[in-house]
């Protein structure tokens, strides 16, 4: 960064930490949003939640298609069929139990650290 850019932020540097309000009400409120630790587990979070309510699911089904052509002497033909697969246990009901339990796990430590955090800052 050049010298001169470095002096020209400075001030707005300084005016927007000067603007911020600390107290013991809004505390809590302010680590919950602004630290990052917190929110990269939260976005984590996210993701393993999406990844959960896809792993109930089965399958999309598949179009399959087949074409012969005419042939000199014979008929030509077109054959079109979905296929499907259904699982024979209960093993995506098992992943979806899983899944959400170590969602819950993990919101849980999410919380503990936040309040650890909150403790550490009052």
């Amino acid at each position: 960064m050049k010298p001169i850019l470095f002096l020209l932020s400075v001030p707005f540097l300084l005016t927007s930490l000067s603007a911020r309000e600390f107290s013991l009400e809004t505390l809590p409120a302010q680590i919950r949003s602004a630290h990052p630790a917190l929110e990269a587990a939260r976005l984590t979070i996210e993701e393993a939640r999406g990844r959960a309510d896809q792993a109930g699911r089965w399958a999309n089904p598949t179009l399959e298609a087949e074409f012969a052509p005419k042939i000199p002497l014979g008929e030509g033909s077109v054959t079109i069929g979905f296929s499907q697969q259904f699982p024979r246990t209960d093993r995506l009901r098992s992943e979806k139990h899983a899944a959400t339990s170590l969602i819950a796990a993990a919101e849980a430590e999410v919380r503990e650290e936040e309040r650890q955090l909150i403790a550490q800052a009052d």
